[in-house]
């Protein structure tokens, strides 16, 4: 039973020393231990730039790797918005969440290794221009982005 005591009293100083230290390195070390390294950039790549006539419809393809926030942005000419030509949009794997402003973002438990974006944009009563737009992706407080551009002719 003396074994066994010793075996015990080891056992928690040891859980108590870890629960310690991850306090003192607020959850830094529970965060790697549960989801790999903490501040991985994440990485966007789109395949194309887009080019449309009017009243016709177009998709860009956007593959994003090691985040756990995604979204799009769009501007005219300089100028953030308006989203006169908003996409709609497949994305795998599903989101947890969607918070359903304009634009929407995408929101996973914890860093997803590959997310695949799929957007379909529609010149219906657009006018001819060049619009461009942006794929952002946030893993913990790293952030990247990639411009695309959707012409309407």
């Amino acid at each position: 039973m003396e074994k066994r005591h010793i075996i015990y009293g080891a056992v928690f100083v040891v859980i108590f020393a870890l629960g310690s230290f991850n306090v003192a390195t607020d959850g830094e070390v529970s965060y790697i231990l549960n989801n790999g390294e903490k501040n991985v950039t994440p990485e966007i790549d789109v395949e194309n730039n887009l080019t449309i006539g009017r009243n016709q419809t177009g998709t860009v393809e956007a593959s994003i790797q090691n985040a756990q926030r995604a979204s799009y942005t769009a501007s005219r000419e300089g100028v953030i918005g308006p989203y006169e030509m908003t996409p709609e949009y497949d994305i795998s794997p599903r989101p947890r969440g969607v918070l359903t402003s304009l634009p929407p973002y995408w929101v996973w438990d914890k860093a997803v290794g590959r997310i695949d974006v799929t957007m379909e944009f529609n010149s219906s009563g657009i006018e001819k221009g060049n619009y461009s737009y942006g794929v952002e992706a946030w893993n913990n407080e790293s952030y990247s982005n990639e411009t695309f551009h959707v012409v309407v002719e």
